[in-house]
C-alpha cells in the first residue's frame, strides 16, 4: 500500500513539474506544444523556394489591387465571385511592366493565384468558378487584339544524342573559347552528360540562389565488374538532392558505364570522371591510370569496389578556378555558371534555339519514354504525379504513324534526326556582332546621350578634382552620378547587344535556306545578307591531344585518352586584361580591344589622339589605342614626324563619319582636322 502510495505521490509531482515547465531533462515541453500547434498543424502546402517567390508575388499584386478599392484582402478571398478573379487578372495584365504577356504566363499566374488563396483560406476553389475564369484566359479576344496578351508560345525543344554528340565536338575540336581553366571543358562535358544521362535538375546537382549544396565525391562510387568476358567500369551516381526539399527520402541511384568503342568515348561519362578524379588524386589506393587498369577482380568476389580518400568526400568534384586561373578553389560551380556557357557553347555550335538544361532534361524523358513503366518514369523524372510526364513530350510526334497505317517497318532513325535540334544547326550562324553592327548600334540616339552626359560629368570632375582618382579619395558626390550613369550605359549597351545579336541570328535562320539554293541554282543572291565562313581554330597543345584521341581514325586505348584528359585538367587558363579599363577575362582580349576601338572612333573631338594611327588597319588594335597624347605639342610632333607626308596629299579624312572632304568646296586636311576634330597640326 505504501508503495502505491509513493508511486502516486511521484506521478503527481512529476505532472506539477510538467506545469510548472520544469521536466527532470530540463525540457519546456509546454512551450514546444504551443510552438508545435501554432506552426506545424497548418493546411499550407511545402513548395519549392522559386515557386514560393511567386506566391509571395501574387499576394503583393492581390494586396495591392484590393487595398486601391479601399476593401480587405483577407475578406475577398472568401467571396466566391468570377468577376473579381477575372478583373484582378486583367489589372495584373495592364500593369505589367513587360508590354505584352503571354496567354501561359496569364495561366500560370491564375494557378499561382488559387495556391495562395487556398494557403490563406484554406479552401479550394469553387470549380465552377474555376472553369469560369480558365474559359475567360482561353477566350479573352480584347486582350488578345489590344496587344496586351499574345498566343506565341515558347520552343520547347528536346536535346537527343545527336545534338549531344555535335555540342561534344564542338566543344573539343571547334570552341574557340578560353575557359578559365581547362578543367572547365571536361567538367562541362561530364555535366552535360550526367544531365542527360540522369534527367536531373542543375539546381538538383550544383549551388543556386536558394541553395548552397553540390554533388561531391561520396555521391559517386566506381567499380568493376565482369561484363561479356572482359572487365568494364561502372560509375555509380545516388542524387541526393531534388526540387523543393534538398534531401530525398529515398535516394535514386543511377547506373553509368564504359564506352570504349571509339565511335562512343566522346559519349562517355565514366571517361570525364576519372580524369577529374585522377587530376584531384582522389582514390585512395592507386593514383595513376594505369595501376587501375592493371588491377583485377579478386575470383572470390564478382566485382570491385575502388573507394575515395576521406578528405575528398565532401569536395564538390566541378569546382570554380581562381582569379588568376592558375589553380583550384574549394568553391563550386554555380547553376548560373552552367547556364551561362552551356547557353553560349550551344550558340557557338551553331544551334537556332537557346540552349538551356532543360532542352537535356526533355531529351531524356523522350529517349526513355515507351521503353519504361509509369512508375520507372516517375523515379527517373522525379515526379509525383506521373501526368507531368506531359509537359515533357516533344511537340513534334515521335511515332512512325504513317508505316504504322501502311503496315511497314518503323524508321525509327528518321524521326530521332527530324525531331532533334541539329535539323536547323549551322556553324555559319553569327554568335557575336561584327565592329560594323557595333559601330552602329553606339550612335543610337539614346547611347549617344547617356556617353554625352557621362563625358559632361567626368570634365565637371576633373575641373572640379583634377582626375577621378583625386575625386575618390575626396568622395565626390559627382563620383557617384558619374558611375550611376557609368552603369545605366553598361547596362544599356548590353541589353542592346542581345537584342541586335538575337535580331541578326534570327534573319540568319530566316534566309539561310534560300541563300545555300540560290547558291546552287545560280540564281540572284538575296539582298543586304553575306554568311561568314568560319575559321580554324588553333587549339593549344593539351586540347589537340585530347581532340585527336576523342576523334582520330585509329583506336587509342582508354588509358591513353584518360592521360590526356587528366593533362588538360591541370592545365591552368590565360588571364586577359585590358590596361586601359582594368578588364580582366578569358575570352578574347582583341575583341574587347576592337570595343574600345569603336567607341574611339565615334568621338568626333580627337585633340590629344592622331587620327592617322587610330585608323590604320595595320597596326595591332592595342597600339592603335595607345597613341594618346597629353599635350597638343607632342601630338604635333608626331604628326610632323610620321605622317607629314600623309597631312599634305590625302585629300580624305580617316575617320569613319567624314568619309571624305567635300568635292565641291575643297579645304585642306590640316584645317578640316582643326575645325572638325579640335586637332590642330
Amino acid at each position: 500500500m505504501a508503495l502505491i502510495q509513493g508511486r502516486a505521490e511521484m506521478h503527481t509531482s512529476y505532472q506539477n513539474a510538467i506545469l510548472n515547465s520544469q521536466t527532470p531533462d530540463g525540457v519546456d515541453y509546454m512551450a514546444m506544444r504551443r510552438s508545435l500547434g501554432e506552426s506545424c498543424f497548418t493546411h499550407r502546402r511545402i513548395h519549392a523556394p522559386s515557386s514560393e517567390r511567386g506566391l509571395k508575388s501574387i499576394e503583393r499584386l492581390w494586396i495591392k489591387h484590393i487595398s486601391s478599392f479601399h476593401l480587405d484582402p483577407r475578406e475577398e478571398l472568401d467571396r466566391v465571385q468570377p468577376e473579381i478573379y477575372i478583373t484582378f487578372l486583367i489589372w495584373m495584365v495592364h500593369t505589367s511592366r513587360k508590354k505584352e504577356l503571354a496567354r501561359s504566363t496569364v495561366e500560370t499566374r491564375w494557378k499561382n493565384f488559387r495556391i495562395y488563396r487556398y494557403n490563406v483560406t484554406g479552401k479550394k476553389m469553387d470549380e465552377v468558378v474555376g472553369a469560369t475564369v480558365i474559359k475567360w484566359i482561353n477566350e479573352s479576344g480584347p486582350l488578345i487584339t489590344s496587344g496586351a496578351i499574345h498566343l506565341r508560345t515558347r520552343p520547347k525543344p528536346t536535346f537527343c544524342n545527336q545534338d549531344l554528340g555535335a555540342l561534344l565536338e564542338h566543344l573539343w575540336r571547334h570552341d574557340p573559347e578560353t575557359f578559365a581553366h581547362e578543367r572547365y571543358r571536361i567538367q562541362m562535358a561530364f555535366l552535360t552528360q550526367l544531365t542527360s544521362y540522369t534527367s536531373g535538375r542543375p539546381g538538383s546537382m550544383m549551388p543556386t540562389v536558394d541553395y548552397i549544396d553540390s554533388i561531391t565525391y561520396q555521391d559517386f562510387l566506381l567499380l568493376k565488374i565482369p561484363f561479356r568476358n572482359k572487365t568494364r567500369l561502372v560509375l555509380l551516381f545516388t542524387n541526393n538532392f531534388y526540387k523543393g526539399r534538398r534531401y530525398k527520402n529515398k535516394p535514386v541511384t543511377f547506373i553509368m558505364y564504359q564506352l570504349d568503342e571509339i565511335a562512343t568515348l566522346p559519349f562517355c561519362p565514366v571517361l570525364n570522371f576519372l580524369a577529374l578524379a585522377f587530376a584531384d588524386d582522389a582514390f585512395l589506393d592507386f593514383s595513376t591510370p594505369e595501376d587501375l587498369f592493371s588491377l583485377e577482380i579478386s575470383e572470390f568476389r564478382n566485382g570491385q569496389v575502388y573507394h575515395f580518400k576521406d578528405s575528398v568526400l565532401e569536395q564538390p568534384i566541378l569546382r570554380r578556378a581562381s582569379r588568376d586561373g592558375a589553380s583550384l578553389t574549394e568553391r563550386p560551380w554555380s547553376d548560373d555558371d552552367y547556364r551561362a556557357i552551356l547557353s553560349k557553347c550551344g550558340m557557338k555550335a551553331g544551334f537556332k534555339e537557346d540552349l538551356l538544361p532543360y532542352a537535356l532534361r526533355r531529351g531524356c524523358a523522350n529517349a526513355v519514354i515507351g521503353k519504361s513503366t509509369s512508375v520507372q518514369l516517375m523515379q527517373i523524372m522525379g515526379h509525383t504525379d506521373p501526368k507531368t510526364m506531359r509537359h515533357y513530350l516533344s511537340s513534334k510526334v515521335q511515332v512512325d504513324t504513317q508505316s504504322g497505317y501502311l503496315g511497314l517497318d518503323r524508321n525509327d532513325e528518321l524521326f530521332l534526326q527530324v525531331g532533334s535540334m541539329s535539323l536547323d544547326r549551322d556553324t555559319r550562324a553569327p554568335w557575336k556582332l561584327d565592329s560594323a553592327q557595333i559601330q552602329a548600334l553606339e550612335q543610337q540616339r539614346d547611347i549617344v546621350d547617356l556617353k554625352e552626359k557621362r563625358e559632361s560629368i567626368l570634365k565637371k570632375i576633373i575641373r572640379t578634382n583634377g582626375s577621378l582618382c583625386k575625386a575618390k579619395e575626396s568622395a565626390s558626390p559627382l563620383l557617384q552620378e558619374y558611375s550611376s550613369c557609368d552603369k545605366n550605359l553598361t547596362t544599356l549597351r548590353g541589353q542592346k547587344r542581345d537584342q541586335l545579336l538575337q535580331e541578326v541570328r534570327t534573319r540568319f535562320f530566316k534566309n539561310i535556306n534560300s541563300y545555300d539554293i540560290r547558291q546552287q541554282l545560280g540564281t540572284a543572291p538575296i539582298p543586304d545578307f553575306s554568311v561568314v565562313q568560319p575559321g580554324p581554330i588553333q587549339l593549344g597543345p593539351e586540347r589537340a591531344a585530347v581532340a585527336a584521341s576523342l576523334y582520330s581514325d585509329g583506336k587509342p586505348s582508354y588509358e591513353e585518352v584518360i592521360k590526356t584528359l587528366i593533362q588538360l585538367a591541370k592545365c591552368p587558363g590565360s588571364l586577359n586584361t585590358c590596361s586601359f579599363c582594368g578588364w580582366e577575362s578569358y575570352s578574347s582580349l582583341n575583341d574587347h580591344l576592337q570595343e574600345h576601338l569603336d567607341e574611339e572612333l565615334n568621338q568626333v573631338d580627337r585633340s590629344l589622339s592622331c587620327i592617322f594611327c587610330l585608323t590604320d588597319r595595320n597596326l595591332p588594335i592595342g597600339n592603335r589605342l595607345k597613341c594618346k597624347f597629353s599635350k597638343r605639342a607632342n601630338l604635333k610632333r608626331h604628326i610632323n614626324q610620321y605622317h607629314a607626308s600623309e597631312l599634305m596629299t590625302t585629300r580624305h579624312c580617316p575617320m569613319p563619319q567624314c568619309h571624305s572632304l567635300d568635292p565641291e568646296n575643297p579645304v585642306p586636311l590640316k584645317t578640316h582636322l582643326a575645325k572638325i576634330h579640335s586637332c590642330f597640326v
